[in-house]
């Protein structure tokens, strides 16, 4: 098989099982190695990555099994082993205690696992729970936008009882005081929610810049958000089916895609 007239995937194809038949710690390591240089562009290099990485990772040596996986993650995002290399550098730098790092990579995994993956999403949603509070941190230390419509404060005023309505009584003896009337207050639509398609995420804003690029020039309204992880965005809609919509379009055109609320501005 590995003769000069095999086919790039078939020669792909015999390294990658006779490098896991003779174990990725043994003399299958060369053959695994062989696969990622002569044929990088191949989905058979991801799997073979990923299977260095697990290797390294049993052995001790998380650096090196965290340098594989962002490999995997960054060449072959799309493929299977992509979406599993994402999960396990989430795990583990969630474990170091990059909050960011591990993040960006779940947000990565939950772009590209398959929708019939359901378990394996499940399981994913639950290990990033920590993501959503990063979420909510970066929310609060955003400054708020002041909304001068509302007038002032309610309780912001020490002459709030002093506003109260005075009506002589009818003997013309002591006013009655009547509360005052409640003016109703009219919805913000800044703060009302809105939905995107999210295609990304990086811990490195250049490589965000650098898909976001790719996709404007494709004719979409993308972004890249403003804090770690740097999250690729398209849309900002107020109707969730139209966001859902976009969604379903990404996907029949091949790029991942996933339905998130928007960061607010």
């Amino acid at each position: 098989m590995l003769a000069g007239t095999a086919s790039p995937a078939e020669q792909a194809e015999a390294l990658y099982w006779r490098g896991m038949v003779s174990a990725p710690r043994g003399s299958g390591r060369a053959d695994l190695l062989r696969l990622i240089i002569d044929h990088p562009s191949l989905e058979r290099a991801a799997d073979a990555q990923y299977a260095l990485a697990i290797e390294e990772l049993g052995a001790g040596n998380r650096s090196a099994a965290q340098t594989r996986l962002a490999r995997v993650i960054r060449d072959h995002a799309g493929s299977a082993s992509g979406a599993e290399a994402a999960v396990r550098l989430g795990q583990l730098l969630l474990d170091d205690g990059d909050l960011v790092g591990g993040c960006a990579a779940f947000d990565s995994a939950l772009i590209h696992l398959s929708t019939e993956s359901v378990e394996r999403r499940n399981q994913v949603n639950y290990a990033r729970r920590p993501c959503e509070r990063l979420a909510e941190q970066q929310g609060r230390n955003k400054a708020p936008e002041t909304d001068t419509s509302r007038g002032p404060a309610a309780g912001n005023s020490r002459d709030s009882t002093a506003q109260r309505s005075t009506t002589p009584s009818a003997g013309g003896g002591s006013a009655v005081t009547r509360p005052p009337r409640a003016t109703p207050r009219l919805a913000n639509p800044a703060s009302a929610v809105r939905w995107s398609a999210q295609v990304a995420a990086y811990t490195n804003k250049a490589d965000a810049d650098r898909a976001a690029e790719r996709l404007k020039a494709s004719g979409f309204d993308v972004r890249v958000t403003d804090v770690q992880p740097f999250r690729v965005r398209i849309g900002r809609y107020a109707v969730r089916s139209e966001a859902v919509a976009l969604v379903g379009r990404l996907k029949a055109d091949g790029t991942n895609a996933i339905l998130v609320e928007a960061e607010r501005r």
